[in-house]
């Protein structure tokens, strides 16, 4: 057997860390967790302190572990959560120098599938049009609220998501959703201007028409307007030069949602109106 053939074995801490990445993974051990303390593990796994060390850095850098130095250190157990899904996805597409108008492409794909589902689904379940019926009123109680008004159109689309039934799906779907939001923190293009109540009406309308299509349990007619309603947000919200700029991941030092209430007239907006 050649040099290049031969199987790479894998190093004691990359053992180690698996078993303590499948603990985590199964439940066995809990999110918050403090696992043993070092010298136990030593004993359980017979292997030196520096492969103990390096299968800490090792979780450390999938985020299932922060280790805490000090008299009360120790490790903590993190357990996966859907939110860290949209960083992770984010850094891959800015170290690759991936467009945001990529990214905008991806959603027009996935979210419209979503709401076929939605369509599939309803015709079974009066819940899930009652939900995004709600949605919509309480986009329209707060029109008038620009930042609201967006944050509500938000969880409208995070909702087609969700409802779709597919947990896969929506944790891809959403992620994506999250990092466009982040596009628009970041270097978001054209502002709602003079004719922001109107653009909102017309969200409000589009949303209307998406429902009362997932109502019907009309896929076809759902993924249409979807489409439709996406494209002409994107359009509406994001310069030409933004769209075709690399994806960036959220900055700390941007300006929370709640802060953003202070310069909403000319802050960058939401995607999904």
């Amino acid at each position: 057997m050649s040099t290049d053939a031969r199987i790479r074995q894998p190093r004691t801490a990359e053992i180690v860390a698996a078993v303590l990445r499948r603990r985590i993974l199964d439940g066995e051990l809990a999110d918050g967790e403090v696992l043993s303390p070092q010298s136990r593990l030593l004993e359980e796994f017979g292997v030196s302190r520096p492969s103990i060390r390096d299968a800490f850095w090792i979780l450390q850098s999938e985020g299932l572990l922060t280790v805490r130095r000090g008299k009360h250190g120790g490790a903590i157990v993190h357990t996966p959560k859907a939110e860290g899904t949209s960083k992770m996805i984010g850094m891959v597409l800015e170290a690759e120098r991936v467009s945001a108008s990529d990214l905008a492409e991806a959603i027009d794909l996935l979210e419209p599938t979503c709401g076929k589902q939605c369509a599939q689904r309803a015709v079974e379940d009066e819940s899930i049009v009652a939900e995004l019926e709600t949605l919509i009123a309480e986009s329209k109680a707060v029109i008038e609220d620009r930042l609201a008004f967006l944050q509500s159109s938000q969880k409208f689309h995070d909702a087609i998501v969700r409802l779709a039934g597919n947990r896969t799906l929506a944790l891809v779907a959403g992620a994506l959703n999250e990092l466009w939001s982040v596009q628009q923190l970041e270097r978001g293009g054209t502002v709602d201007g003079e004719h922001s109540i109107e653009r909102r009406n017309a969200a409000v309308h589009d949303h209307e028409g998406i429902v009362d299509a997932i109502r019907r349990g009309d896929e076809a007619e759902t993924a249409k307007r979807l489409q439709t309603h996406l494209y002409v947000a994107q359009k509406m919200v994001m310069a030409d030069e933004a769209v075709s700029s690399p994806v960036v991941v959220a900055d700390p030092r941007n300006l929370a949602w709640s802060e953003l209430r202070q310069t909403s007239k000319r802050g960058p907006t939401s995607r999904n109106m």
